[in-house]
């Protein structure tokens, strides 16, 4: 199923963090689009404040500028 794009982060074979795009479309003032929306972001306690969801969104927005 590809109903969302996940980015993630692993330390020794475990999933540490987690950052899913959800791809959806839109109106605005009657002009459809298609767009992303970040969904299911995690980082696991012991992990956090190491620049784990930076790297994830980094990742998440160079694929957004090349998808939507």
């Amino acid at each position: 199923d590809r109903s969302s794009t996940p980015f993630i982060v692993r330390h020794e074979q475990e999933l540490i963090a987690h950052l899913g795009i959800l791809p959806f479309d839109f109106i605005i003032q009657g002009k459809p689009y298609h767009g992303g929306a970040i969904h299911g972001v995690c980082t696991k306690e012991a992990f956090r404040r190491k620049g784990h969801f930076k790297t994830l969104m980094t990742e998440a927005l160079q694929y957004v500028a090349q998808h939507y």
